[in-house]
């Protein structure tokens, strides 16, 4: 097929990855992942894994947890198939085939904690942006003598040429599911870590550059919440500290707020109490819990209504994006970066919560006429820039085909479509309708500056990505589309 020796030893290594997963997604079958001891010593309380397996089970555990083990269950045992649309599935490869022992799935069945490292450095090489918020001071005192939290995957590799210090210390953590970012045992905080290894197409080191930008954009998400221009029921995690060793990307780690501290529209910070977190990707995609039926089945199962939660996370999705489009503000809203919110006790879909301030692109000139400081253009790295000034509308609306088409709004037509019988042509209309109603409603505003509204769908292929096959980025188009209008009248 003429693949290279690098996209062999990927392919080679994917494979390997793959079936360590599947062998850990069989084995649930039978046995339960050891997370789910460690949550019943911190909450102090049994449960019994055979009634997780009936009948509305799952939905049923959520129902009764604290918003925090929601989330730390949803999104660490809640997806062995990996990023949402790519044909190679679980995509993490690195210097040392141990890599994939780092991946939330292995984690959670086999011990369910993982260790971070703290690591001692000379506090005069240190090199730091932003504060730590007061209640997290405590917890976090170790930072200001100059030690550093590291993945130990990363320690390992800097070790390899003794350019870092040994760690005798180190904090017991959740891994979540970007695989670098952790949540520590007793706290809701999240401390995003440098990961010298590719995930997906990407090595997730840290660079300074791009990490500097994740402070530029929490500030500006930070004034369109408290100018009360976000979407409504819209809820961000800022970053709110940013550090780094011996000027060592492998280095660098970000403090990213926890559930209690998300900003909105509202002046009371938090998602509300009465809402649980769950990742999205972990609605529709296969867990270690329940083998063999998703959470958004046994949600069904529960007394949520199907139809309702399709139409109700489409709208919301496509709605909140073109608003954030309008703005200026374009996030980075895949599936792992996007938390619904939901109301067990009303059996209904209640938000989102962008995990990340994170920018997949940022249009300076309109967030300024809202009245929004922003950074100048020559401090922001040219990437979350490019094409805008061109008026080039390609990227804008590959991400929200890519991103929110096809990895939020698909998968559950798919499920709907296949479990239930639904017919595909009834959610799609649906789908049209979501885009034709945000138009409608936003007349004053001319949508098509940003994205292209003819029945082009822009396609992408991650696995092209991944394998550097072809020329970014890595799409086609499909014409007459089903999911989109023909027309907006």
């Amino acid at each position: 097929m003429g693949f290279n020796k690098q996209q062999l030893a990927l392919l080679e290594h994917n494979v390997l990855s793959t079936v360590y997963l599947e062998r850990i997604y069989e084995k649930c079958k039978t046995q339960r992942p050891v997370l789910l001891e460690v949550l019943e010593r911190i909450l102090e309380t049994k449960f019994e894994f055979e009634e997780i397996r009936q009948y509305a089970g799952l939905a049923n555990l959520f129902s009764h947890l604290p918003q925090r083990e929601a989330f730390i269950l949803s999104d660490t045992c809640g997806n062995v198939d990996g990023s949402t649309g790519n044909p190679l599935s679980n995509v993490m490869f690195g210097k040392h085939e141990s890599i994939i022992e780092y991946h939330p799935i292995p984690v959670a069945f086999q011990n369910g904690t993982s260790k971070l490292l703290l690591v001692q450095y000379d506090p005069k090489k240190i090199r730091s942006i932003g504060k730590i918020p007061e209640r997290l001071e405590s917890s976090l005192t170790f930072i200001k003598t100059g030690i550093i939290p590291m993945h130990p995957y990363a320690h390992k590799i800097i070790n390899e040429g003794q350019l870092s210090p040994t760690s005798d210390n180190c904090l017991e953590t959740f891994t979540l599911l970007s695989k670098r970012s952790l949540v520590p045992l007793m706290n809701d905080y999240q401390i995003k870590t440098s990961l010298p290894a590719q995930i997906t197409s990407e090595i997730r080191t840290i660079d300074w550059i791009v990490a500097r930008d994740v402070m530029h954009s929490s500030n500006i998400v930070s004034q369109l919440a408290q100018k009360q221009l976000l979407p409504e029921k819209l809820w961000v995690l800022l970053t709110q500290y940013m550090s780094q060793a011996n000027n060592d990307d492998r280095t660098t780690f970000l403090i990213r707020d926890g559930l209690q501290d998300a900003v909105s529209n509202s002046a009371q910070k938090g998602i509300p109490k009465e809402f649980s977190p769950i990742t999205a990707c972990s609605l529709t995609t296969r867990n270690i819990l329940t083998p063999g039926k998703t959470l958004m089945e046994s949600m069904i199962e529960f007394g949520f209504d199907g139809m309702d939660l399709f139409k109700e996370i489409s709208r919301a999705m496509i709605h909140s994006q073109l608003d954030l489009i309008r703005l200026g503000w374009i996030p980075d809203s895949h599936t792992q970066n996007v938390i619904y919110l939901f109301d067990f006790k009303r059996k209904k879909f209640a938000g989102i919560l962008q995990r990340d301030a994170e920018s997949e692109k940022l249009q300076l000139a309109k967030l300024e006429l809202l009245g929004i400081q922003v950074p100048l253009a020559n401090d922001i790295n040219p990437k979350l820039l490019r094409n805008l000034v061109d008026g080039d509308k390609k990227l804008i609306t590959l991400y929200l085909h890519h991103t929110i088409y096809m990895k939020h709004i698909v998968p559950m037509a798919n499920l709907l479509h296949e479990k239930y019988s639904i017919d595909a042509t009834i959610l799609c209309e649906y789908v049209q309708q979501c885009l034709v109603e945000w138009k409608q409603k936003n007349a004053d505003y001319n949508i098509e500056q940003d994205i292209d509204l003819s029945d082009r769908f822009y396609d992408r292929n991650l696995a092209c990505k991944t394998l550097n096959i072809g020329e970014p980025p890595h799409y086609r188009l499909i014409q007459n589309h089903p999911l989109l209008p023909k027309h907006f009248d």
